[in-house]
């Protein structure tokens, strides 16, 4: 029987969507009977040694190891994980997008983290991670990214899971609930969600400034925008969203039993990000039947070719996000329903648990065999 072990950097928040994505990935591998541990380089705030890593991942004595996420400890040790098996995977989680090196979004800041970034792929990363058996790549346009830079290597791409988890709130829950955010929803309104990471990468800063220009139309059609999350822009947020008549609202971090509850009111989900892997908050949103706006830098192709979500078109000299908007909010309510709908069709045809499983287990049958 193979023994996998899951290596990514941190083993909280801070570890971004590939710690939500590893939490929920285990769980289910667990269940379907995978003998699989999760081992972090960041632990409790604290980064293992290169010695301490190397002895946590001897212990587990594992036949395939996986490794979720790239510049950081864990690719730095390919070579000594090799003496412990061949059988390495990567999966970049869109770090090896070219996006991801230019970060455009911060204009000519970008430029010297760029050249840096190049440089040590150029002189370290690659040469680790050409000694890798397999990457996985979580979409066919993730594949293409990694295929730019790596053209020989092999590449399995396997879509995420998820299980559809609406439902909805029930009063005993609402308990749980702060009521200012209970009241919030109260008040007859429709709710466009941004609910990310607060930093530039995610398109931010573009949406505030699009729906700075919005709204008198936001408030004739009855929109707020609500703001949900935690990073470095969050003293912006909170000074945009403290403006008169912003129609914006800042909610903070948010999980949980909050979290739920805010997916099931909002009308609108956005995510107008400059690149991403595969962001699982979109598939939340739509579990919830909410109608998503989102940038094709979230590497959802089907979602636009299905008719279910609204396409954001971004780059730091131009973007789409008020024209999208106002198509929002001048959508008909039976066209929001077939989106709604369709989104949840999605979810059981492309990222159904039983069928990931199922291509993960031959996939790792298959490496343990070559």
């Amino acid at each position: 029987m193979n023994r996998i072990l899951h290596i990514s950097y941190a083993d909280d928040s801070n570890g971004g969507g590939v710690y939500f994505y590893l939490k929920d990935f285990l769980n289910i591998q667990k269940k379907a009977g995978i003998d699989c541990y999760w081992i972090t380089v960041k632990q409790n705030n604290l980064e293992l040694k290169k010695k301490e890593l190397l002895e946590k991942i001897i212990k587990v004595n594992p036949n395939i190891i996986h490794i979720h996420g790239i510049w950081s400890l864990s690719t730095r040790i390919i070579p000594q994980l090799k003496k412990i098996t061949e059988n390495i995977i990567v999966s970049p989680h869109g770090m090896l997008n070219r996006e991801s090196f230019r970060k455009s979004y911060l204009g000519k800041k970008s430029l010297l983290q760029y050249l840096k970034k190049k440089l040590y792929l150029l002189l370290f990363e690659k040469k680790n991670l050409n000694q890798i058996k397999c990457f996985h790549a979580l979409t066919e346009d993730e594949s293409t990214e990694i295929r730019y830079i790596f053209p020989n290597k092999p590449i399995k791409i396997i879509n995420t899971g998820f299980k559809v988890i609406y439902s909805k709130v029930n009063s005993k829950v609402n308990l749980k609930i702060k009521k200012s955010l209970i009241n919030t929803f109260k008040k007859p309104k429709k709710i466009l969600l941004f609910m990310s990471r607060l930093d530039h990468q995610k398109g931010l800063i573009e949406l505030i400034r699009a729906w700075n220009n919005l709204v008198y139309q936001a408030e004739k059609y009855d929109w707020w925008l609500m703001i949900a999350g935690f990073g470095p822009l969050k003293s912006k947020v909170i000074s945009h969203a403290n403006k008169f008549n912003s129609r914006i609202i800042f909610n903070g971090p948010t999980f949980g039993y909050e979290k739920n509850f805010i997916l099931e009111n909002a009308k609108g989900f956005i995510l107008p990000s400059f690149n991403e892997g595969l962001p699982i908050s979109v598939l939340e949103a739509l579990s919830f039947k909410t109608t998503c706006l989102i940038s094709k830098n979230c590497n959802i192709k089907n979602l636009f070719d299905s008719n279910i979500s609204l396409k954001v078109n971004i780059t730091k000299s131009s973007n789409n996000l008020e024209t999208m908007i106002m198509k929002l909010f001048l959508l008909p309510d039976e066209d929001l329903r077939k989106r709604e709908q369709a989104g949840l069709e999605y979810l059981e045809n492309y990222h159904k648990w039983d069928k990931i499983i199922n291509e993960t287990k031959i996939f790792y049958e298959e490496l343990n065999k070559t």
